[in-house]
């Protein structure tokens, strides 16, 4: 407990609780206007401001309490009133500033009606005992405000979280309905707040590191380079984000697929489909373009598309048969790594010994030879529209679990 020093503060505590106690509804006016003009927003409604005076009402009595036992960090257990109007800020999407700004305006309404009350109120007090009761006065409220302001903030935190939660499921509960087949179009279409009518590609975001960049700035960033007009997107880690775009479009060009990811991220795009049909295989393409992309092509990262790898996908999910064309068509390079980058850049290049060279950092000299080396292991001619070459190559990471990087 806080002791007193000395008489002259005592007076001064005893001056503030009676003069909490006789001007409590005049009090609560002026903290109420106060608070209305520093958060116009949080008084949007008639409702709104009924539980605005209610908390502030009863705000007044825990203060007494506090204030009369003079702790020196008191533990302030918020009547239900003010308790309620927390949390009602969060579910009403009033973020957390705001209620910390209602708090000091209140405060200051305090502060400020004491000192008016001890310089004009009757009897006259004397200037020693007037300095104690407002020293006493600010000491404590500062100490009210901070407790009551922690609870406050905690309960804000705590229904923001669970209303999150709620929200997630929720949207992640309607778009695996979606996914499923088994929903309302346009009951999904007004919860989503997504169109499926029109042009829509879907995307995978996603980073390896689990403490690397923010997810959603960079879906953010994949809206501004495609030049969507919407954007759904659903969190399903902390490492990944699905995401969903309506276009103006009906295809995605080069052009208009982002160039580059914030450092750390990759995307991997559907392909562009229309209706709520179009919706479902997009974001399988998606997914698959990602498969890809982490599994046989991780030297072009960080945006793939999956029309660049269809036919890499459909070949690999036959593995045997895979892995046959992969051993029948490349198996003499398997065991030298650089070769079988140096063959997957060349048909990246369109056959180019010049661009490949730049790609890998080479002497276009060094290429030709390589590539007369791989040309003479495999026995044949080295053709850039060998598809079959093209696709065995791709899927060495299938036979040999460490591709070059």
């Amino acid at each position: 407990m806080y002791q007193e020093d000395d008489a002259g503060s005592s007076d001064g505590l005893k001056i503030f609780l009676d003069w909490l106690e006789r001007d409590s509804e005049a009090i609560v006016g002026q903290m109420f206007d106060a608070v209305v003009r520093a958060t116009p927003s949080v008084v949007s409604t008639d409702s709104d401001r009924a539980l605005l005076r209610s908390a502030l009402t009863s705000h007044l009595p825990v203060l007494y309490q506090v204030v009369e036992a003079g702790e020196t960090q008191p533990i302030v257990r918020l009547a239900a009133p003010a308790k309620r109007w927390a949390q009602h800020l969060a579910v009403s999407g009033v973020d957390l500033p705001e209620l910390v700004l209602a708090y000091d305006a209140a405060g200051d309404v305090i502060v400020q009606m004491f000192a008016h009350s001890l310089r004009h109120g009757q009897p006259r007090v004397a200037d020693a005992t007037r300095a104690d009761a407002l020293e006493v006065a600010m000491d404590r409220l500062y100490r009210y405000l901070r407790a009551a302001m922690a609870t406050a903030v905690a309960l804000h935190l705590r229904e923001a979280e669970l209303l999150r939660r709620r929200t997630v499921s929720d949207l992640h509960d309607w778009i695996r309905r979606v996914l499923r087949d088994d929903v309302d179009e346009a009951a999904a279409q007004q919860r989503l707040n997504y169109s499926f009518a029109g042009h829509h590609v879907a995307f995978v975001l996603w980073s390896a590191d689990p403490a690397g960049p923010d997810l959603d700035r960079a879906a953010s960033y994949v809206r501004a380079a495609t030049r969507a007009r919407q954007l759904l997107q659903l969190r399903i880690d902390h490492r990944t984000i699905h995401g969903w775009l309506a276009l103006e479009a009906s295809s995605l060009t080069s052009g208009s697929l982002p160039s580059d990811m914030p450092r750390g991220v990759c995307v991997a795009f559907g392909a562009v489909h229309t209706g709520i049909v179009g919706f479902r295989s997009s974001h399988r393409e998606a997914l698959e373009a990602r498969r890809v992309a982490t599994t046989f092509r991780p030297d072009r990262l960080p945006v793939v598309h999956f029309d660049d790898v269809a036919v890499i996908s459909m070949a690999s999910h036959a593995d045997d048969l895979a892995r046959s064309i992969v051993t029948r068509r490349v198996g003499p390079l398997l065991s030298q790594p650089n070769l079988v980058l140096t063959l997957r850049v060349w048909f990246a290049e369109s056959g180019s010994p010049t661009r490949t060279a730049r790609a890998l950092g080479l002497h276009t000299n060094s290429v030709i030879k390589r590539l007369e080396r791989i040309a003479e292991q495999l026995q044949t001619e080295l053709d850039p529209g060998d598809l079959l070459l093209r696709v065995a190559i791709e899927l060495t990471p299938l036979v040999d679990h460490n591709p070059p990087q």
